[in-house]
């Protein structure tokens, strides 16, 4: 099955989010529990919260230097952290540090939060790519109908997505899927070319999703 959440205010639909989908791809247990039992989830232990916070202040290091716009809204409205950004994208600035983007479909919402995406010279040329039409929701057939998508004015970005690894993951890879799906949806081009910054090594690794 698909890895959902459950949404409020949604018309009965379930929200599918790129976290989500990550982690039901790793382990769809996890995914199970987080969705029928949320009762047993459990505050992070010390440790944990030590390396939480330890990952925080080291996306802050990674993200300073491209001076982001930041989408400051409420967590429980992806509908208002989306409109938000496009915002943002229309005004064209150059970087947008925690973006939201939002459809839906007859039974689905689908929610991406990527950490940064910066502005690409010309709609559709980031890493040399064409111009192309969006590709198809690779969850349902029914085509999502996110607000203002493909509005005039609206400038073309592509993903960074922060990692504390030091190698990319399967699991990396699918979020980035998902979000860049959902971005290139909501600037209404697609942008072929999206970055995985593994803070672990260092490295930046770029993938063609097109």
């Amino acid at each position: 099955g698909i890895p959902v959440d459950k949404a409020d205010d949604s018309g009965g639909r379930l929200r599918i989010t790129a976290t989500a989908l990550a982690q039901g791809y790793a382990c769809p247990l996890r995914t199970y529990h987080h969705v029928h039992h949320r009762e047993l989830r459990r505050a992070p232990e010390p440790f944990r919260r030590q390396i939480m916070e330890r990952g925080r202040e080291m996306e802050a290091e990674v993200v300073a230097p491209f001076q982001p716009a930041e989408v400051k809204a409420d967590p429980a409205d992806p509908r208002d952290g989306a409109e938000r950004t496009l915002e943002l994208m229309t005004e064209g600035v150059p970087a947008i540090y925690q973006p939201v983007f939002y459809a839906l479909d007859e039974r689905f919402e689908y929610v991406a939060k990527p950490d940064l995406i910066v502005r690409v010279p010309e709609a559709g040329t980031a890493g040399g790519g064409a111009p192309g039409d969006i590709p198809p929701n690779p969850l349902s057939a029914a085509a999502p109908a996110p607000p203002r998508a493909g509005q005039a004015g609206v400038h073309a970005y592509a993903i960074i997505e922060i990692k504390h690894s030091r190698d990319a993951t399967p699991e990396h890879i699918v979020q980035l899927v998902f979000s860049a799906w959902l971005l290139n949806l909501a600037q209404g081009v697609e942008v072929p070319a999206h970055r995985l910054l593994l803070a672990g090594s260092g490295a930046t690794e770029t993938f063609q999703l097109a």
